[in-house]
């Protein structure tokens, strides 16, 4: 039973070090730690808005084309195509954010009450297999891309590559957060933790 499940706050953790105490008479306000860590969740805020942005934009149209279709026997002509692009973005753009939060389904009983090694030995090859999830999505969505860029929608003449472009960004992020929660791991066996190869929402918690 390996742990799948995302690193919460991964990319923040490294930027997150030592930062100064009241003797140094600074704050925590504008540390080095607290401007890496906004420029490294900036990305994620702008998926955020995107996110906000379709689904408003989505409900909009299918609500509009419901009313149009009974009430005046009429519609809007390309909503369904761009409908459907936008939900196979808003899909791909919250698993971004759903790894990121460790949000995705895991089973991790097991893996808290294993000793350090046996965990690490789990955490590898569960990164490992994602990772690897992530190169496959990647290249699947790469090829597709390259294929039906020049193939467009006959209502909105939206290249159809666009909507297999969205795994390609997905892929990419989610590489990055898996790659940044790796580095986490790796620094948090460097200082010897004994919650090393843990959850960032169950380390705290660890003997």
């Amino acid at each position: 039973m390996l742990h799948c499940g995302a690193a919460r706050h991964s990319f923040c953790h490294c930027a997150a070090q030592a930062e100064p105490g009241p003797s140094t008479g600074q704050g925590t306000k504008n540390s080095p730690g607290r401007l890496m860590q906004k420029i490294a969740n900036l990305p994620f805020k702008l998926i955020e808005i995107l996110l906000v942005v379709g689904i408003a934009a989505m409900s909009l149209m299918v609500f509009l084309n419901v009313v149009l279709r009974y009430a005046f026997s009429s519609g809007i002509p390309f909503s369904v195509e761009v409908s459907r692009l936008i939900f196979v973005w808003i899909i791909f753009l919250g698993a971004i954010l759903a790894l990121k939060e460790g949000a995705h389904l895991s089973v991790d009983s097991l893996i808290r009450w294993l000793p350090r090694g046996p965990r690490l030995a789990c955490f590898w090859v569960s990164r490992a297999l994602m990772l690897w999830c992530c190169w496959l999505l990647w290249q699947g969505s790469w090829v597709q891309t390259v294929i039906n860029w020049n193939n467009l929608a006959p209502i909105s003449g939206i290249s159809v590559g666009t909507m297999y472009a969205a795994g390609l960004v997905a892929a990419a992020f989610m590489g990055l957060i898996i790659l940044a929660d790796i580095w986490r791991t790796i620094q948090d066996m460097r200082a010897g933790r004994a919650d090393a190869g843990l959850p960032p929402e169950h380390a705290a918690g660890a003997d």
